[in-house]
């Protein structure tokens, strides 16, 4: 009576670990604040060089003032 298959989890396969999602986005932020200026580097613009979704930026990052997105602003700056 119970012969529900086995189902995949929904949604696509992570292709790469929260760790190394983390560190390609801030590699991608780096370059957006070094060549637009952090004030007119936006999310959809981080996210669209990253190639990943706003939601994906998000639930990475809160915004774009989280912690390690500051302290790359202060290398950028400094």
């Amino acid at each position: 009576m119970n012969d529900i298959p086995d189902v995949p989890a929904c949604g696509r396969p992570k292709s790469i670990d929260d760790k190394q999602r983390r560190q390609a986005i801030i590699r991608h932020a780096y370059c957006a604040f070094v060549e637009l200026g952090f004030a007119q580097t936006s999310t959809a613009e981080v996210a669209r060089r990253a190639k990943i979704t706003k939601r994906t930026l998000y639930e990475t990052f809160s915004d774009k003032k989280h912690s390690s997105l500051q302290r790359l602003v202060k290398i950028v700056i400094c």
